[in-house]
């Protein structure tokens, strides 16, 4: 039912802005990143709205097994094949919830925002910055590769599904139902973050505002 994924994400929203709440009274948060939660907060009705899985776009389609945490993390490259692991879903949430049948999307999305962890990521061990504008040689470098990959992902994606009765079709409904999703990653990832990682959570909060501007992270 569309609107269990709605409330699903709607109660992710409000967890969410919970953590951030607090996370903004903590004094060991850095200037750079009380700045990004100060500018998320103030667009929090924004934020909510796009968490709203639009029913239309999911018209016609079914829902079906999914891993549930899949990121590049999960993928294993040997040779010319490949394997993915851990399908015990997002661990954080509850058995039943992981157990569920859903959208397809919910993993595409995973896969897109671990696009971004992973240049991120590259670009804090050159001593950057993830943060949201810097203009520097490496931080265009990466958001030019994010984009890219993204775009070469998701056409490769569209093209192996064409015909799925689990995946919208249309090129209009497609962007509309993981836009929502993609923002539900992220906004799990900060809550992730605040509770085991607190050093990396601009690389979730950059991901959010960049989701406000473009569906699929890009510049």
């Amino acid at each position: 039912d569309i609107r269990n994924w709605s409330c699903d994400n709607a109660a992710l929203a409000a967890k969410t802005r919970t953590v951030l709440e607090r996370v903004a009274l903590s004094a060991t948060l850095d200037e750079a990143a009380a700045r990004l939660v100060e500018r998320i907060l103030d667009d929090w009705p924004g934020i909510e709205h796009r968490c709203e899985v639009p029913a239309e776009a999911f018209a016609g389609t079914v829902k079906t097994r999914i891993h549930g945490d899949l990121h590049l993390g999960q993928v294993v490259v040997a040779g010319t094949d490949f394997y993915i692991l851990d399908f015990e879903g997002e661990p954080m949430y509850p058995l039943a919830q992981r157990r569920a049948k859903s959208t397809p999307l919910r993993d595409v999305a995973g896969i897109i925002r671990s696009f971004d962890y992973a240049g991120s990521t590259a670009l804090v061990r050159r001593n950057g910055s993830p943060a949201a504008g810097e203009a520097t040689a490496a931080y265009t470098a990466i958001a030019q590769w994010r984009a890219q990959t993204t775009t070469r992902f998701l056409a490769s994606y569209r093209e192996a599904t064409a015909g799925c009765p689990s995946v919208p079709q249309s090129a209009a409904a497609f962007p509309a139902a993981l836009q929502p999703f993609l923002l539900a990653k992220a906004l799990y990832e900060v809550w992730y973050e605040a509770a085991n990682r607190p050093g990396w959570l601009a690389i979730p909060l950059t991901g959010i505002l960049r989701l406000l501007d473009s569906p699929f992270a890009s510049e």
